[in-house]
């Protein structure tokens, strides 16, 4: 259980957002968190791929900083063809 105390205006947008989403107060802050909490923790596809991270390269050290000039390359060159 939880008790939490808010000031007016935070209080009186939630009630507004929680009538159009047809929602308790409770019920939307409940999801709130939840999103919150899911959006702050350690992702889990960072915890599969951790192992492999950094392990094999392709060699260009240049594919993060010059990714739109490359992939702008490659595509013009399928449009010639």
């Amino acid at each position: 259980m939880l008790t939490l105390r808010l000031d007016k205006n935070i209080e009186d947008d939630l009630c507004k957002i929680a009538k159009l989403k047809g929602l308790t107060k409770s019920e939307l802050v409940r999801r709130s968190i939840i999103e919150y909490v899911s959006c702050n923790s350690e992702s889990k596809s960072w915890k599969v791929g951790e192992p492999i991270f950094g392990k094999y390269s392709s060699g260009k050290g240049n594919l993060a900083e010059d990714s739109e000039t490359l992939l702008r390359k490659k595509f013009d060159k399928r449009c010639r063809h």
